[in-house]
């Protein structure tokens, strides 16, 4: 797929369009932790997908195993939409690149 850049400089995917969000709509948008937060959080003035990525900063610590090294503790970060794509996730993890790189030797 190719990608584009968008007024707000979000790149994403030719068949998605992501715009600023008009004055008078709500965006919900929901916090998805490992540990859920209590009650709901109301943030005020948030008006596109980078502002709420960088408002929320998301990222998850995960445990992945490779079998040299055994486990390894690494922190993705998610920083817009496009960092969810399998690609990005990949090159965020060293584990994950190295099995990616064999995967490809073969």
């Amino acid at each position: 797929m190719e990608s584009n850049n968008h007024d707000n400089g979000i790149r994403t995917a030719t068949s998605e369009t992501f715009s600023n969000i008009q004055q008078n709509r709500t965006l919900i948008a929901g916090k998805f932790t490992v540990e859920a937060p209590l009650k709901p959080q109301a943030v005020h003035g948030l008006q596109n997908m980078n502002q709420l990525f960088e408002y929320y900063k998301p990222e998850i610590s995960v445990e992945l195993e490779s079998a040299n090294r055994g486990i390894s503790k690494e922190i993705l970060k998610f920083k817009n939409l496009t960092d969810f794509d399998l690609t990005n996730i990949i090159s965020q993890s060293s584990v994950l690149k190295n099995i990616a790189t064999k995967k490809k030797a073969i």
